[in-house]
């Protein structure tokens, strides 16, 4: 215990910086000894600002409790002064200011805007960048629509499930080709759009999707002639706020007409926003086909098989088959469109026949 504390009248001189070197000395040997005082002295250096007003509160007191002479009183007085002094800091500190953290919270909320903004920014060039496939070749909308599996209407299958988090709705496979029970019964709720078929998140999606609008044309110059500032420029841009089913019409609406640029864009936010959202997974996975991506393709079928959420199972090993053999992994798709024929699913006709052509 340290029995010999500072006075206020030493306080008061030491925190004015009106003390030669030798009582200044002597005054930080007491501080040495008392862990309580250094803190608070520490804290008012720390923070100055704070205790503006503790004179007042300090003639306040002694008006009340006029300090006696004597060793107990001055110590008394002193650990007062110095618990003022704590009881300033904290409370003063800019932390616990309404106003100063609604600024604060302002300000982090446009930082991570802007980062968020230059994501999108890169992914939309990274697209722009690509060249779509011959259009024979391409997995058009109409392809699409003719070959997707229809759905068993839910009221034929007690066990179908209510959809969950999306995010706990995933299922983990070092190889998620294999073992893929195919069904036609999906096991959650499904919709149409544009006449495609979507998985249904109505139930679980309530956050708006937003969406920057900026100039890319602009961007692309200005990047051409300072690369450096990809990772920090930030344009002019506007926020949209738009329903998850209004914006995921959107999307659909150009895989409609074949823009599968500006589909995947749209469709990339979706995932962004929501992970593992299978609607964004597979596609995407048709896009990035059409634009000649297959690792990206084939990466977005493997999302959308290992997740627990069916509803395109059998779409997403079919196109993934068809995309192998695009990336001439004949031995690769050999194995998946052999799956396919022994599950005699949607797909297990045209799967012999493509498989006849490999071997």
């Amino acid at each position: 215990m340290n029995t010999n504390p500072l006075t206020p009248q030493e306080l008061e001189k030491y925190l004015d910086g009106k003390l030669i070197p030798e009582e200044k000395y002597r005054i930080e040997k007491k501080l040495s000894e008392s862990d309580f005082e250094t803190d608070a002295i520490e804290g008012y250096e720390n923070n100055p600002e704070a205790i503006k007003n503790i004179s007042k509160i300090k003639k306040s007191f002694r008006a009340k409790f006029p300090v006696k002479q004597g060793f107990i009183s001055i110590a008394v007085v002193t650990v007062f002064s110095l618990s003022l002094i704590f009881f300033a800091i904290t409370y003063f500190l800019p932390g616990n200011d309404p106003v100063n953290q609604e600024k604060i919270q302002v300000a982090e909320n446009k930082s991570t805007e802007k980062s968020q903004v230059i994501e999108q920014i890169k992914s939309d060039l990274e697209i722009e960048d690509s060249q779509p496939i011959a259009i024979p070749e391409q997995i058009t909308y109409k392809k699409t629509v003719d070959n997707q599996v229809k759905p068993v209407e839910k009221s034929t299958n007690p066990e179908k499930m209510q959809i969950q988090d999306p995010e706990t709705l995933r299922v983990e496979s070092s190889s998620p080709e294999l073992n893929i029970i195919i069904n036609e019964i999906t096991n959650c709720e499904t919709d149409y759009i544009h006449d495609l078929k979507v998985v249904d998140y109505s139930r679980i999606y309530k956050t708006l999707i937003k969406k920057y609008r900026y100039d890319l044309g602009g961007i692309e110059a200005r990047y051409q002639n300072n690369e450096s500032e990809r990772n920090t420029y930030v344009p002019d841009y506007e926020v949209e706020l738009i329903p998850y089913r209004d914006f995921l019409s959107i999307a659909l609406g150009n895989f409609v007409q074949n823009n599968f640029k500006d589909a995947l864009k749209d469709l990339s936010i979706i995932s962004t926003q929501f992970p593992n959202d299978q609607n964004a997974n597979f596609y995407s996975g048709l896009c990035y086909y059409n634009l000649g991506k297959w690792n990206k393709a084939i990466k977005a079928f493997d999302e959308t098989i290992k997740h627990q959420i069916n509803v395109f199972d059998q779409e997403a090993l079919w196109y993934k088959a068809m995309t192998l053999i695009k990336k001439k992994e004949n031995d690769g798709a050999i194995e998946i469109l052999e799956q396919i024929i022994r599950k005699k699913g949607f797909y297990a006709s045209q799967a012999e026949t493509v498989l006849e052509k490999l071997k």
